[in-house]
């Protein structure tokens, strides 16, 4: 049996030599391999450097490492290689990234269809007869090089070549062919089943597309193999590399990457939906504020009377409920997601609504007694008034005017806390601004008429001009905590906000009262202090901190006009607990001792002991605006 070992071993080392190399030996008769394209993981067309007749109607030359061309197959491609229209075709340089293995050949390559790799679901191989390669329907020749006619085949390099082949081809059960279908043409493979509805959006990669190269070392077919057509051999174990066209100079890892071929959650959705991370949006504002309840200003009466309240037939002219409510304003709001997740985000906003100013107004020619009706804290005790104009005393006027002025702002994080595929409930915590300013104004008028005019140091006074001005300004500053919802009906949206801030009001308050009179003898002269605002009183200006709450509560009713771009409608409310108004820094309680140019027979001459009256007052009141408001959005 040791004899016989050695025999055998002898023998084969005498014929080694001269024994054909394995197709896996063989070495590639050109310097750059061949190489071929794949889309999907599946191989579809070959380069110039494999057999040239299987490449038409348009074949180039090989090309050098890192080009890129375009080839197109026909029916009679080699063994191995499947049916694809025309697509792009790249040879990978030396860089390119570390190879797989052809789906077909053994292994799978990922991405690819379960359809090309379980043979239970491939169509049965056609058989057909070899090829038999015909003369040529039409061809050109650009240089002096002439077809094999024994073979069929073009020489490797002939530009402006154009060949037609009929489709007869056999492609062998055992070398990874394509199936044929009825009439010659390839069958087509299973591919994975989109479901209704739903679509795979397509990755770009520059300007490019990407492709995968299949890089063949071509063989030589072993002897007595006549299943295999005339000049070509059975494809090898073949070896893929993902690639890119050079211009992009992005190389990817091997198989398909998202949205085709990822795991189903968020990052797929993510990919199909696009969503935004930028929103912003302008509004329109139709907003009512509170109106001022003034204390009564004006009266008027009979002339015995004299406008004094509860005295005869005195009547109010002004006072309670005043001032145009309605403003118009604008509100913009702007705030970005840290993610496509739309989880976290920062937002702020900022309105303003427009200043209104109402007036009243009225002459004695409209009632001949005009009076501003006070209560006096000295002699005479009780309710008094201070004439304007009266028969055979003079002519006046009176004029009221009222300004007032919104403003806020504000800034929040926002964090979802639950979200569906077509409602989601947000968080707010954030800061707040309010501000709110008015001004009250009453101003009177008059020419002196009678025999016993006001004289200043025995010289009469023939007119003059009394103001009061109240002004009062609310800043407020504090933390807001807050919930937005929203939700949607295919083109139509339903959102809500609800805030409420904790924080200070700073509330700043202004009075200031002065007289212009002129003399008979041309002089002017000006006093400090009117009739509700007098020096050594109330004249001043006041500062005063006081804790405030301040809620908002909107709605909104919206229209998708784009996918970017909606319009909608809704209303807003908003509170301010503690606000300082005009009205209620008015004390109607006067020491006439104090009031300048102001002279009663027989009433007292010292200002009384004590809190001198009128006092400043800081009596807070509520506040809100509420309104209308009509706007668009854009997200991006």
């Amino acid at each position: 049996m040791r004899r016989r070992w050695v025999w055998i071993a002898g023998f084969g080392l005498v014929t080694g030599p001269w024994a054909a190399p394995a197709w896996s030996q063989s070495a590639p008769p050109a310097p750059t391999p061949p190489a071929r394209a794949a889309r999907l993981g599946l191989p579809v067309a070959v380069t110039a450097a494999e057999p040239p007749s299987f490449i038409s109607p348009t074949a180039s030359a090989i090309l050098p490492a890192g080009s890129a061309s375009v080839h197109t197959l026909t029916a009679s491609s080699p063994p191995g290689v499947r049916w694809s229209e025309q697509v792009p075709l790249f040879v990978p340089s030396a860089t390119s990234p570390p190879s797989a293995v052809l789906p077909g050949d053994g292994l799978v390559m990922p991405g690819t269809p379960i359809a090309a790799v379980i043979p239970s679901v491939q169509p049965p191989p056609a058989t057909h007869a070899a090829p038999v390669p015909t003369a040529p329907v039409a061809a050109t020749f650009a240089t002096s090089a002439a077809p094999n006619t024994s073979t069929g085949a073009i020489p490797p390099s002939m530009p402006g070549v154009i060949w037609t082949y009929p489709p007869v081809v056999s492609w062998p059960a055992n070398t990874g062919t394509v199936p044929m279908g009825s009439g010659g043409t390839p069958a087509v493979l299973p591919m994975p089943a989109v479901l209704g509805g739903q679509t795979q959006p397509s990755q770009s990669y520059g300007a490019q597309t990407p492709n995968i190269t299949e890089i063949r070392p071509p063989t030589t077919a072993p002897a007595g193999n006549p299943s295999s057509p005339p000049g070509t051999s059975p494809p090898p174990v073949a070896t893929y590399v993902p690639s890119v066209p050079p211009s992009s100079g992005v190389f990817v890892s091997p198989g398909l990457e998202p949205p085709l071929y990822a795991p189903v959650g968020w990052d797929a959705l993510q990919r199909l939906t696009a969503p935004s991370k930028y929103y912003a949006s302008a509004e329109f504002l139709l907003w009512w504020t509170k109106s001022a309840h003034l204390p009564p200003l004006l009266t008027t009466s009979s002339p015995q009377f004299q406008g004094i309240p509860g005295l005869g037939d005195t009547r109010l002219l002004f006072g309670g409920n005043f001032g145009n409510t309605l403003h118009a304003g604008g509100r913009f709001t702007i705030g970005r997601w840290f993610g496509n997740d739309q989880i976290r985000g920062v937002e702020g906003r900022l309105f303003f609504l427009g200043r209104t100013d109402s007036t009243f107004a009225v002459t004695s020619a409209e009632y001949p007694v005009l009076a501003r009706p006070f209560f006096n804290v000295n002699t005479p005790f009780g309710p008094f008034s201070e004439v304007i104009a009266s028969p055979g005393r003079g002519v006046g006027a009176a004029i009221i005017d009222l300004q007032n002025d919104v403003w806020g702002a504000e800034v929040n994080y926002r964090r979802n806390l639950w979200s569906s595929g077509c409602a989601r409930l947000d968080a707010l915590v954030g800061y707040r601004y309010f501000g709110m300013k008015e001004r009250l104004g009453i101003t009177e008028s008059f020419i002196s008429t009678g025999q016993n005019p006001i004289r200043i140091n025995g010289i009469p006074v023939v007119s003059g001009t009394i103001n009061d001005i109240f002004r009062a300004e609310n800043h407020f500053h504090g933390g807001q905590i807050g919930l937005a919802w929203e939700h949607r009906w295919g083109l139509w949206t339903f959102d809500a906000r609800a805030t409420v801030a904790f924080g200070n009001v700073r509330q700043l308050g202004e009075i200031d009262g002065g007289q212009t009179l002129l003399l008979a003898n041309g002089q002017t002269v000006r006093y400090a202090g009117g009739l509700l605002a007098l020096p050594n009183a109330n004249i001043g200006r006041y500062t005063h901190d006081q804790f405030a709450v301040l809620p908002e509560v909107g709605v909104n009713i919206g229209y998708q006009l784009t996918s970017h771009m909606r319009l909608f409608v809704g209303y807003n409310f908003l509170y301010l607990g503690n606000a300082l108004r005009p009205e209620r820094m008015i004390d109607t309680n006067i020491d006439i001792a104090r009031i300048p140019n102001f002279a009663v027979p027989g009433g007292g001459t010292t200002p009384v002991a004590g809190l001198p009256r009128p006092a400043p007052l800081f009596r807070t009141n509520d506040f809100f605006v509420q309104g209308i408001n009509f706007g668009l959005e854009f997200r991006w």
